[in-house]
């Protein structure tokens, strides 16, 4: 390069910058494809049906070889669902419900022994 005269230096630096410019450009033109936020959310929700698709397969091989751990930690997750419905019917019953006061009775003279005129 050293040898050749400036103008051909030049047209071919012209020519290194277009094919630059070009190879820049379809970077910009894929990458704008890649990161479509459409696409983006469309790749994200195969990906997490994949994923669920393949945890359940796993838990329902995991509940054929343990039939009873499987009913255990489903009876476990019902009784603490339903925890204060479970509470509530073995807590003891009051007699009187609170709020309400039950109606006193007057004292009178004869029931405490003294006079009271």
């Amino acid at each position: 390069m050293s040898g050749t005269d400036p103008a051909q230096r030049i047209a071919d630096a012209e020519q290194q910058a277009a094919l630059a410019k070009h190879r820049l450009g379809q970077t910009v033109s894929a990458l704008q494809v890649k990161l479509n936020p459409r696409r983006l959310a469309q790749q994200a929700m195969r990906d997490a049906a994949d994923r669920g698709g393949a945890a359940a397969m796993t838990g329902a091989e995991a509940v054929r070889r343990n039939p009873g751990a499987a009913a255990g930690v489903a009876a476990a997750a019902v009784l603490f669902l339903a925890r204060h419905k479970v509470a509530r019917l073995f807590r003891r019953r009051r007699k009187v419900p609170m709020g309400k006061v039950q109606p006193q009775v007057p004292l009178t003279a004869s029931d405490d022994g003294s006079d009271l005129s």
